[in-house]
């Protein structure tokens, strides 16, 4: 039985209907309260949104403040491969056990709530697990908690949760149907992760006009703005390493490696200190240098490598700007013409942007269904056929496309990507480490 399963009896799934805001939040506003009558939050909370990049952020300041000496919990969504990946404390995963037990203690809350409002006020499993980290984080000692939004700022649950700093690494279209259909309407919403009297942090990849959106957006709410700079960083890409970094500090030049390739890290990087220069003022952190422990991020499943015959490519990649990035990356980091693509999403119209981006760029596609939220293969050939020149075929799971792929494949030298969904990510990244595949950052796709 997994964890999901074992949680049956602590949460419920709601359905679509739910997901309306004010429901929602109605919902968790009042879990919340609940749960603080009870429990303390962690002393210094970080909330971090962004169409891009609000998880490599979470994972480099978990990086930055463990260096610091510093006790952090981490919450994140969603999950490559198990749930509890979702929570971390002090940079390792809760265990299965860690969340059996603070389940049950949570349990007769969760009841209560239930039999004074009706099951529908029971939190959902994000809700749920949410929570799980917050108390993981107190019981921990836990004295900064990073919390990553879903979805938006105002839309997601998240934005609930006090908290004196808050970051948007970037605004671009992407969930319009819940944010809004313009990247102004999705940058208000993104500026309600910040709390009452705040601090709110910008990542510098945001642009002027969406900077003067969200500084009107926030100045009722006494929310203080800062815009992150590259000024004081240098970088080179050192392919499927990452990048040699130099960075300017009060007390000199700090040299280091951080291991997330594509450009847009070093973007996520010049975020995060921002973060930590606010850090370092309100006497937070102790030590400038501790920036150097980005150099430890671990951030599986984006531009992340396995190498073999065939290589394999796995990224998260889900909306255009991130299918625009992971172009430009493979354009230049040696992944030959005629390499294959394994694609899945949960929307028609993102395939439809992928798949005319990168429709020349490969010889051959499967198309990938069954996983959570999937598109069926057969909408996304409907949707994207057109744009494809090579051979597609369906495939009814990613199970089946790795079999499919590494059939054809097994012994020849070919570069795989995958991208579309970080679920599909998530579940091909499984069944290559059953298969004894192993992480190489090392070495570049296609150059073994």
């Amino acid at each position: 039985m997994n964890t999901m399963q074992r949680w049956q009896d602590i949460y419920t799934w709601h359905s679509p209907e739910d997901s309306y805001r004010s429901r929602r939040h109605e919902r968790f506003a009042r879990l919340l309260t609940a749960y603080r009558a009870h429990y303390t939050l962690c002393p210094s909370i970080i909330k971090v949104t962004g169409t891009n990049g609000k998880g490599s952020v979470c994972a480099m300041l978990e990086a930055m403040l463990l260096a610091d000496g510093q006790s952090v919990g981490v919450f994140t969504s969603p999950h490559l491969i198990d749930p509890t990946e979702r929570i971390r404390i002090n940079g390792v995963d809760a265990s299965d056990a860690q969340l059996d037990d603070t389940a049950h203690e949570l349990a007769p809350l969760f009841d209560r709530i239930a039999c004074e409002h009706g099951e529908e006020a029971r939190p959902s499993f994000f809700e749920a697990l949410l929570l799980l980290g917050l108390r993981l984080f107190g019981r921990s000692g836990a004295r900064f908690g990073i919390l990553e939004a879903a979805i938006g700022g105002s839309n997601d649950i998240v934005s609930l949760v006090p908290g004196a700093i808050s970051v948007i690494s970037s605004v671009a279209l992407d969930h319009m149907e819940q944010l809004g259909p313009s990247v102004r309407q999705i940058a208000v919403d993104k500026s309600g992760i910040a709390t009452h009297g705040s601090v709110l942090i910008l990542g510098p990849r945001v642009s002027t006009a969406v900077r003067h959106v969200i500084s009107r957006t926030v100045r009722p709410r006494d929310v203080v703005l800062r815009v992150a700079s590259l000024d004081t960083l240098r970088s080179r890409s050192s392919g499927a390493r990452g990048h040699d970094v130099e960075l300017q500090l009060e007390g000199g030049v700090t040299q280091f490696t951080l291991p997330l390739p594509g450009a847009f890290q070093i973007e996520n990087l010049a975020t995060v200190v921002a973060v930590h220069s606010y850090l370092l003022e309100a006497g937070l952190v102790s030590e400038a240098r501790c920036l150097a422990g980005v150099a430890n991020t671990r951030w599986p499943g984006r531009l992340e490598f396995f190498a073999g015959r065939p290589s394999w490519l796995l990224d998260g990649a889900h909306n255009l700007e991130a299918f625009t990035a992971l172009q430009g990356f493979i354009e230049g980091h040696f992944v030959p013409r005629g390499s294959t693509l394994i694609f899945g999403t949960s929307h028609g119209e993102k395939a439809l942007e992928a798949l005319t981006l990168f429709g020349p760029r490969f010889d051959d596609f499967y198309l990938v269904g069954g996983f959570y939220k999937a598109a069926s293969p057969r909408e996304l050939v409907a949707v994207a056929g057109v744009s494809l020149s090579g051979s597609v075929e369906q495939c009814a799971s990613p199970a089946d496309a790795v079999e499919l792929v590494l059939d054809r494949f097994d012994g020849c030298q070919r570069s795989i990507v995958v991208a579309g969904s970080l679920y599909l990510t998530g579940a091909c990244r499984a069944l290559l480490l059953k298969r004894g595949y192993v992480p190489r950052e090392e070495v570049a796709v296609g150059r073994q």
